[in-house]
């Protein structure tokens, strides 16, 4: 059982970034996009799946705009674009390697919409189909992959 641990743990740290030491942060490659009030998820690729938010320094608006890291290249891909741009939405990993994406809301400036629809993320076409909505509307929700 030991040895199965030891290669266990081996096999973690040579997963880790060059230069990066376990239980530490170390720099990376920035996101494409400036982004706050945006939902994050780790796919089973071993990327993250970064989407919507906050954008802007001056005025700020919700943005429609998603990328995924890749931890081997260190950096931030574009993906697709959302059908509308959504501050706060929900975002899990499905068990096929997509992700979901529920609600989130549109506050740029004369604008307060809440949304109940969602989107999938497909990794192999980079790109968000709509899926059936939810019942209500939900904003800055927490949703996880059970």
């Amino acid at each position: 059982m030991r040895p199965l641990v030891v290669l266990l743990a081996l096999l973690a740290l040579a997963a880790l970034p060059v230069g990066a030491v376990a239980d530490s942060w170390s720099e990376t490659g920035a996101l494409q996009a400036s982004r706050a009030e945006a939902a994050a998820t780790l796919l089973p690729s071993g990327q993250v799946l970064a989407a919507g938010g906050v954008a802007g320094t001056v005025i700020a608006f919700s943005t429609s705009t998603a990328e995924r890291y890749d931890p081997a290249g260190g950096a931030w891909v574009a993906t697709g674009v959302l059908d509308q741009g959504r501050a706060g939405p929900g975002l899990s990993t499905l068990p096929d390697g997509g992700a979901l994406l529920t609600g989130g809301g549109d506050f740029t400036i004369g604008s307060a919409d809440v949304f109940a629809s969602t989107l999938v993320f497909d990794p192999t076409t980079n790109g968000w189909s709509a899926a059936a909505p939810m019942p209500n509307p939900h904003y800055d929700q927490t949703q996880v992959t059970l």
